[in-house]
């Protein structure tokens, strides 16, 4: 167990610390980083090419203030917008509680991944 989690731990620690939540977005993103389908990170919605590459059930990773730091992270839905761009489930900071949103393509976009 102890060489499993020196493998998934980016803070190169020997062994788990009651302190640290392991579902903090960096540790996450090394997770699927590690585990998971990398896919594309560009999203142009007027594109169908690309729109057809984010699928519900993606997860995607981003920066939500824009100072170059994973911050969060969410689901791709199965609901879209008028236009046809899929909306994202996350929770953060603004606006407070889980939401499900239209942000692709408004956020930086850090990782996408799916998950097998």
């Amino acid at each position: 167990m102890v060489a499993d989690f020196t493998e998934i731990c980016i803070w190169r620690q020997r062994f788990a610390d009651s302190n640290i939540d392991y579902r903090r977005i960096q540790n996450l993103k090394v997770f699927f980083e590690r585990n998971a389908k990398s896919l594309i990170t560009s999203f142009d919605y007027a594109d169908y090419s690309n729109l057809s590459q984010w699928l519900a059930g993606d997860v995607v990773f981003f920066d939500m203030d824009g100072d170059g730091y994973t911050d969060n992270v969410g689901i791709i839905s199965d609901f879209t917008t008028r236009k046809g761009v899929p909306k994202v489930i996350y929770n953060h900071i603004d606006p407070g509680y889980t939401v499900e949103d239209d942000i692709l393509g408004k956020k930086s976009i850090t990782g996408h991944y799916m998950y097998p």
